[in-house]
């Protein structure tokens, strides 16, 4: 008898199988047990309640119809919980689950809040904090949130203060998790055979924020436990505020499934801090960490670092750890050399063939249509001739494309052009200085 229901067990678990992935396959039907079988029924022991009423939801037909083909048309499957055995008849009644430790939020800091977060008014971030302030109010609407901007420029900080703020004023659960620890988790509950009470203690929440999916990228199987979350809670209309680096449409690696509901999400868009805001970033950092920065200075390192306000944490460190070591000349040739080494890390806009010929035409104080066109006065010829110079230079384009960029359509000129203005540099100071500080406009101004 005890061959006979496990082999009508397996009938069923190889049919199943074909239906759904095998990450599903392993995380809900594996651990299932079978327990006896009468004709026509077959009762089968699953781990906790959590996981039969997650079956039933979602794959009770899929269930219904392998055990049909197993036993045949009359079939029954019945359902008992493990460890006490309690019948599926009496999940009514409370059922004393192994107690299982509740899942805790990644850690926090007290000084990511709404209050600490720093945009000036009528800044387009000044807007994102109301409004994410703005929907914590309307809490009976189930909907995701997806708050995306590049990294560094204050996307966790917000996330996290969404969470501070839910924990004041509304009291309910609340999960702020990031997207590494939630991979640990997951693997560790895998390898334990836990991963449904994972699951189940997770479903308790109220309001999950997830920090960075972009993290999930090629973590298929840690991807297949985040969409099931994400659709149990978002049935059941708990709140989900996730963030990302990218727009769900240029997340590689990552389930069709998944980009289908962020492109469902209420999106909103963290941008950069503007200068005023950076200044105010930088006092507020000097106030805390004690130290004193000239005007001057902090103009030049909110001019320098505008998209990564993490490395504007880790100059002002910097400083920190330089005076406390005794050096107290904090001139502008040491921050400059400090900031040099944070500032090749920033992104940097492209530069573009457009963008030199303006720079140019703008130094110069010329008309650019004249730089395109084939005048030959003089002031348009060595202009022309330094605009193809920046642009080989920098976009390292060919000669024979660059001009055609100038309307012309024998490329010797750009290539006499290219010479000309290389051999005069070895001698002109004036020419070397005037290129330089066309350069410098072009950074400034992309």
């Amino acid at each position: 008898m005890e061959q006979n229901f496990n082999s009508i067990w397996q009938q069923c678990l190889i049919h199943i199988k074909k239906k759904v992935d095998t990450s599903c396959f392993k995380t809900w039907f594996k651990p299932i047990k079978p327990i006896s079988y009468n004709y026509p029924t077959l009762r089968v022991e699953v781990p906790n309640k959590f996981v039969y009423e997650w079956i039933e939801k979602y794959y009770s037909g899929i269930v219904t119809h392998s055990i049909k083909y197993a036993i045949g048309e009359k079939a029954r499957l019945f359902y008992v919980i493990k460890p006490n055995n309690v019948p599926v008849h009496s999940l009514k009644t409370n059922i004393n689950l192994p107690s299982q430790k509740n899942i805790t939020s990644s850690p926090i800091s007290n000084q990511q809040t709404f209050d600490h977060f720093i945009a000036e008014k009528n800044c387009p971030n000044f807007y994102v904090k109301k409004l994410l302030i703005s929907i914590l109010q309307d809490w009976n609407q189930g909907d995701s949130i997806m708050l995306r901007g590049k990294s560094g420029i204050g996307k966790s900080h917000l996330l996290a203060a969404v969470v501070h703020l839910a924990r004041k004023k509304i009291g309910k659960k609340i999960l702020y998790t990031r997207a590494e620890d939630f991979t640990k988790k997951c693997i560790f509950y895998f390898k334990n055979k836990k991963i449904n009470f994972f699951i189940e203690e997770m479903t308790k929440v109220d309001l999950w924020a997830f920090d960075n999916i972009t993290f999930l990228e090629n973590k298929y199987k840690i991807q297949n436990i985040f969409l099931q979350l994400f659709e149990y809670l978002h049935k059941s209309q708990k709140k989900i505020i996730i963030a990302s680096n990218l727009p769900f449409a240029q997340l590689k690696n990552i389930d069709y499934q998944i980009k289908s509901r962020l492109s469902e999400s209420r999106t909103v868009i963290v941008l950069p801090p503007h200068l005023s805001s950076r200044k105010t970033i930088i006092k507020e950092k000097c106030t805390r960490y004690g130290i004193t920065l000239s005007p001057e200075i902090i103009d030049y390192i909110a001019s320098k670092i505008n998209t990564n306000m993490y490395a504007l944490q880790g100059i002002l460190l910097s400083l920190v750890d330089l005076i406390k070591l005794g050096h107290c000349k904090i001139d502008q040739k040491l921050i400059e050399k400090i900031v040099g080494e944070y500032d090749v890390q920033q992104e940097k806009k492209k530069i573009t063939a457009s963008e030199c010929q303006k720079a140019v035409a703008h130094f110069y104080k010329l008309p650019l249509e004249k730089i395109l066109d084939n005048s030959r006065q003089r002031e348009f010829v060595h202009a022309r001739h330094v605009a193809i110079y920046i642009i080989h230079l920098h976009l390292k384009l060919p000669l024979q494309k660059i001009v055609s960029l100038f309307r012309q359509r024998n490329h010797s000129i750009a290539i006499y052009a290219h010479r000309k203005i290389s051999k005069m540099l070895t001698y002109d100071s004036r020419l070397k200085s005037d290129i330089k500080e066309i350069e410098k406009n072009l950074h400034r101004h992309i």
